[in-house]
């Protein structure tokens, strides 16, 4: 009969279409599985791009297809790396331009480079080495042991002309093997027996061997070509600040101080006075300014000629200085003046006679021969106190 001949026929025709329709169901959703997969690393890669977009250089990327992805990723896990690095370099070197360009206080400007190279590269050790321009050899270290840790150390030392002279024939920087024989001037950063390598970069001001900014390193590898051209860099910025502050410094002593005797001038009188006078209005105190006038100093020069009489006052700048307390100012007012600023005196004291042997002091110590070049100068000083608030209350 027909219905049995095409009773396949309508069995097909009524599974076919739910069968297509899960067929194609079931392929739509490999499909959207594979695709998914495919773009999982580039969804990956688009989140790490914009964290780094917002300065997170962090968290890296992982991607473990096994395939061109995956060599992707690496490579740029690389370059967030390198990024990264010199992100932080350049924040770092920013933030210590303003902080040190900011301040003429090289102690502040040492203490400051301390703090912050442990950001531009991983040395266990950071030390600035600080010459005196004044006593040749010696010096003064700052170190810094720990990144974690804020003490900073301070240590004199001394160097040989050998060791300034091999500062100054390598002023790009150079390299210092512990396991080697090693400068003096190194053992203050020297950790146990820990082998350790340093870096040092040479500070020139005006030419002249100012500072060495010294890292120590475990080892040498830790350290690439870019990283030390970044270091030098850095060196230099410190450079212009250790020169601005020796700017600074030089004109600041310019203004407030006599050149001959190097006894503060009438600039920085006003300024200590006002100081005396604040203080002793605190502690309810005195402050005695005694008046000093060398005797006879116009003759001095007239007969003996100026150069005898800048050394008179020369010696007798130094005899005041050493005739004073520690708390007292001695101040070259003009010519052959001198005042004394003599503060913190008790009100349950004598005055009187507290003044009177200080100003006796004064007189012995001034009084009597200088042998300049030959010659026998006779010095006195003349005289007068006054005391705040006693004999007046303004400067």
């Amino acid at each position: 009969p027909e219905v049995d001949v095409l009773a396949p026929i309508v069995d097909f025709r009524a599974i076919y279409f739910p069968i297509l329709l899960l067929a194609i169901l079931f392929v739509s959703l490999f499909a959207a599985n594979q695709i998914r997969k495919k773009l999982e690393p580039l969804v990956t890669l688009r989140d790490a791009t914009q964290r780094i977009a917002g300065g997170d250089f962090s968290k890296q990327v992982t991607i473990s297809s096994n395939d061109e992805f995956a060599q992707l990723g690496e490579a740029f896990n690389v370059m967030a790396q390198r990024l990264g690095t010199q992100f932080t370099s350049l924040s770092t070197m920013a933030e210590l331009d303003r902080l040190i360009l900011s301040s003429f206080d090289t102690r502040y400007i040492v203490e400051t480079v301390l703090r912050h190279t442990g950001d531009l590269t991983p040395c266990t050790v950071a030390a600035v080495l600080e010459l005196d321009d004044k006593l040749t050899g010696s010096a003064q270290i700052s170190i810094r042991f720990n990144r974690s840790v804020t003490e900073i150390v301070q240590k004199p030392v001394q160097l040989t002309r050998e060791e300034i002279n091999y500062l100054n024939d390598n002023p790009s920087s150079l390299w210092i093997d512990c396991a080697k024989q090693i400068p003096s001037y190194i053992t203050p950063l020297l950790q146990g027996n820990a082998p350790s390598e340093f870096m040092l970069f040479p500070i020139m001001v005006k030419q002249r061997l100012a500072a060495t900014i010294i890292l120590s390193y475990s080892n040498r590898v830790e350290v690439s070509e870019a990283s030390c051209l970044q270091l030098r860099n850095f060196a230099d910025h410190v450079t212009v600040a250790l020169s601005n502050a020796n700017w600074e410094e030089r004109l600041y002593h310019q203004a407030h101080y006599d050149t001959l005797t190097n006894l503060p001038n009438r600039a920085l009188l006003k300024d200590r006075l006002e100081q005396a006078i604040a203080r002793a209005q605190r502690n309810q105190s005195y402050v005695g300014v005694a008046f000093l006038d060398l005797d006879r100093f116009k003759l001095v020069n007239d007969s003996l000629w100026h150069n005898i009489g800048d050394k008179l006052l020369q010696n007798t700048a130094n005899l005041l200085l050493s005739s004073v307390r520690n708390v007292d100012t001695v101040v070259r007012f003009g010519g052959d003046e001198f005042v004394v600023i003599i503060p913190d005196i008790k009100r349950n004291s004598d005055v009187v006679v507290e003044l009177g042997a200080i100003a006796n002091k004064i007189m012995e110590a001034t009084r009597g021969e200088f042998l300049i070049e030959d010659r026998k100068v006779h010095s006195e000083l003349s005289i007068g106190i006054a005391l705040y608030p006693r004999d007046g209350v303004t400067s």
